[in-house]
């Protein structure tokens, strides 16, 4: 099972200040829950590009080029 976890802050340049995590549980190459802080939601775009990431991480484990797997 692999976990991936994503936080986004951000906002206007004027006003409140949001703060949006996303928690990844893939098993088998698959999405078996997503969710959006608190709420389990459908897997959708965002799980299908956690699942990427995933896939080029675990590659990257054994070169250890993390930066070359995550900032493509």
């Amino acid at each position: 099972m692999f976990f991936g976890l994503e936080t986004i802050i951000g906002g206007p340049a004027i006003g409140k200040v949001t703060k949006t995590q996303y928690r990844y549980y893939i098993k088998d190459g698959r999405p078996i829950r997503v969710m959006e802080d608190a709420k389990i939601i459908p897997s959708g775009s965002k799980a299908a590009e956690m699942l990427g990431t995933s896939r080029r991480i675990l590659k990257a484990y054994t070169t250890k080029d993390f930066a070359a797997a995550v900032c493509n």
